[in-house]
């Protein structure tokens, strides 16, 4: 199964051309739907495509062959495109669908393995599936086939999020809960401020960057400029150990490390998460991006909890 699975993949690989790259024009410029259609196990590839579709910005919906051909065609109107999917290209139930696209001016895309079937020949473009064996004890149920389905929605949908711009800021909107929500979520989200920020003045007192530390919690403290607010550096645990024996007789600025790694509040918390173990720190000021005044604090067990969640 898994070498007729690879086979069949390498074959699409290698029978792709220009008629991809212009279907994920028409794609991307659509401006309606994505309509999705097909049965059986093309039904579910098609399924999958409408989600994959739809998490990337681009409006979509799977319509199953049969309602369509029972009052649903209206779910389709002009502006969608139509993407039919049916490796024999032979499933009457699909056929009323491009007949009702090419009556109402409806783009329409096949995805076959036969160039000469119905399908194929009633759609505006089509985009051709390996044929192959579907690597099952019985030949004839959909394995290999569905595998290179699937893959090529995902390709399509790859080549219409690179063309529309689709950014991971946008996928954060689009997708809120689950774990690749969390990763998404901004840093402004996730800090800690107000009176829970850490913050000395540059010339405080050694004496007075300890008690903020131990008082706050986080092991570290901003350092803020007296004139502007701008921050200006950070005082951890271990700048107090390394001072320790003249932690009376210095100040912050002594004290402090002068190129602080910060964020700004746009920042991911997976982004946020990476630069925490690159500089292994467990704490990170965030910064305002006009000022570079320090508006808050992400903690490194708060980016790990949502990494894990």
């Amino acid at each position: 199964m898994f070498d007729s699975a690879v086979d069949s993949l390498v074959a699409l690989r290698d029978s792709l051309g220009a008629e991809l790259l212009i279907v994920a024009r028409h794609l991307a410029e659509c401006k309606g739907r994505i309509v999705f259609t097909g049965m059986g196990k093309s039904g579910i590839a098609a399924r999958k495509m409408a989600a994959t579709f739809a998490s990337l910005g681009k409006p979509a919906l799977f319509l199953h062959a049969a309602d369509a051909a029972h009052g649903d065609l209206g779910k389709m109107c002009g502006g969608d495109v139509l993407v039919a999917i049916s490796v024999s290209g032979e499933t009457r139930s699909i056929l009323p669908l491009l007949h009702y696209a090419r009556d109402s001016g409806i783009l329409s895309v096949a995805m076959t393995a036969r160039l000469d079937s119905s399908l194929a020949r009633q759609a505006d473009y089509v985009l051709e599936l390996p044929v192959g064996h579907e690597g099952g004890p019985i030949a004839s149920v959909p394995m290999a086939s569905t595998v290179a389905t699937i893959t090529l929605g995902d390709a399509l949908a790859a080549l219409v999020a690179n063309r529309n711009s689709f950014s991971a800021s946008d996928l954060a909107v689009l997708h809120p809960g689950g774990r690749i929500g969390q990763k998404l979520r901004p840093v402004r989200l996730l800090m800690h401020a107000g009176a829970r920020l850490p913050l000395v003045a540059s010339d405080a007192p050694g004496s007075v960057v300890v008690d903020e530390i131990t008082s706050k919690g986080f092991g570290i403290t901003g350092v803020v400029d007296a004139a502007s607010g701008e921050l200006i550096g950070v005082v951890s645990d271990g700048d107090l150990r390394r001072n320790l024996a003249r932690i009376g007789t210095v100040d912050a600025t002594t004290l402090m490390n002068p190129h602080p790694v910060t964020l700004l509040p746009h920042e991911t918390a997976d982004h946020a998460l990476d630069l925490a173990r690159a500089h292994r720190i467990t704490a990170i000021f965030v910064t305002d991006p006009a000022s570079a005044a320090p508006v808050g604090l992400v903690d490194l067990q708060d980016l790990l909890r949502v990494s894990i969640d």
